[in-house]
């Protein structure tokens, strides 16, 4: 298969919003996926405990793919306290490629996210279902309906220079219960995006640092309430500007770490290595195994 210069150097995550590494986000670009022609990226993980062996499981990781580079699968197999139990997280989206549902499913419930947009790609309405159960079920054709309907939102905007009021509304509401301002520097990249509770005194503060090459370095999420944890993540990059490593931080103390491992010659994925620091447990995904959609 012949590959682009310029794809050869690309890079197959993006972390421009700071998803990177997230279970419920997908964080792959799809340029880079849909060029490369990759269908499904799968692996298994390998447990490491400090001063112990490496252990083979049989937890594994599956991410699948449209032809578009888009993700609209992600599958894991992982431990829970009455033994093994699989995840699964299904996508589904609009002909502007912008993601219109999101179905969740495991061990213990099912939820759904559904999502509608204006003609400028904005968010006019999120609705959220949920059901709890306790076993198995078949995730391709379950479906949630309306009596598990949880919550509904509706979105307003007003756009001034350099930042966005967003207006958040409930289903039957007729003002506002929460305001999410957004704020852009020069180069239209968000710098801060401050959420006001208007019934009670809370505010939460997400703040966005860039490295000099416009990466997202640092994020840090503050709050006035007494019951939210400050919460700060960090990212490193190598020199071909792939996402090296994640760090999460909790009250200013490291909780958590992330590194990638990529096979030099592609820019693909080999292995990511996330490490507890409290229990010093590290978890290795060897997402090595690539199929293609077949080349025309």
């Amino acid at each position: 298969m012949t590959i682009k210069t310029s794809f050869v150097n690309a890079q197959i995550i993006d972390n421009s919003k700071g998803y990177a590494l997230e279970d419920n986000r997908s964080f792959f670009n799809p340029d880079f996926i849909r060029y490369r022609g990759i269908k499904t990226i799968s692996g298994r993980f390998i447990h490491y405990k400090l001063g112990d062996k490496l252990r083979e499981t049989d937890f594994y990781r599956i991410y699948t793919f449209n032809e578009k580079g888009l993700l609209i699968k992600r599958e894991e197999r992982n431990h829970i306290t009455s033994g093994q139990a699989t995840v699964v997280d299904l996508f589904q989206y609009d002909e502007n490629n912008r993601m219109i549902k999101h179905n969740h499913f495991d061990h213990f419930s099912a939820y759904a996210y559904t999502y509608t947009y204006d003609e400028k790609g904005r968010i006019l309405s999120k609705e959220f279902r949920q059901n709890y159960h306790r076993g198995t079920m078949n995730s391709e054709n379950y479906e949630l309906t309306e009596e598990h309907i949880v919550s509904f939102e509706k979105f307003r905007y007003e756009d001034y220079e350099n930042q966005q009021h967003q207006f958040v509304y409930n289903q039957n509401g007729e003002t506002p219960y929460k305001d999410v301002i957004t704020y852009f520097d020069e180069h239209k990249r968000i710098v801060s995006v401050e959420e006001k509770l208007r019934r009670v005194s809370s505010l939460k503060t997400t703040s966005y640092f860039y490295n000099e090459d416009g990466f997202i370095d640092s994020i840090n999420v503050s709050s006035r309430s007494d019951q939210h944890r400050d919460l700060a993540y960090s990212y490193t990059y190598d020199e071909k500007k792939n996402l090296k490593g994640r760090k999460n931080y909790v009250n200013g103390k490291l909780t958590t770490s992330y590194e990638i491992v990529y096979k030099q010659e592609t820019n693909l994925i080999n292995d990511v290595l996330i490490q507890d620091l409290q229990t010093n447990f590290i978890r290795i995904l060897e997402l090595r195994n690539y199929s293609y959609f077949e080349q025309e």
